[in-house]
């Protein structure tokens, strides 16, 4: 069990849905009271335990530069996979392409925008 007696305003932390999906969420605490933190999301957890008060989220954890990198790279990717799907005029094909491949296709369609 993580030890949140020491977070603060700014911290970052990561949850996943209960219910669906692997990519976690990562969010900066906003409010933190003797009893529960509250995040940028609008989600609060127990300070005691990091058990989800009002959601449906499991768990928190406090985020490490990993976390948040990772999240941050999905994001992107994420992004330009939206928008190259749609200027393309294709279909999802993220599951036939890599990190590298979106990127240059977002890079050029960028240059000429």
């Amino acid at each position: 069990m993580a030890d949140f007696s020491n977070i603060k305003v700014g911290d970052k932390i990561k949850y996943y849905p209960r219910f669906w999906g692997d990519f976690p969420h990562v969010a900066t605490v906003t409010k933190v009271t003797p009893k529960q933190f509250k995040d940028s999301r609008n989600v609060k957890f127990r300070k005691s335990d990091g058990r989800c008060i009002n959601g449906s989220y499991i768990n928190c954890s406090i985020a490490t530069e990993e976390d948040i990198a990772e999240f941050n790279r999905r994001k992107l990717r994420e992004k330009m996979l939206t928008e190259t799907s749609v200027l393309l005029g294709m279909g999802s094909f993220s599951h036939k392409i890599t990190d590298e491949d979106v990127q240059a296709i977002y890079n050029i369609i960028n240059k000429y925008r």
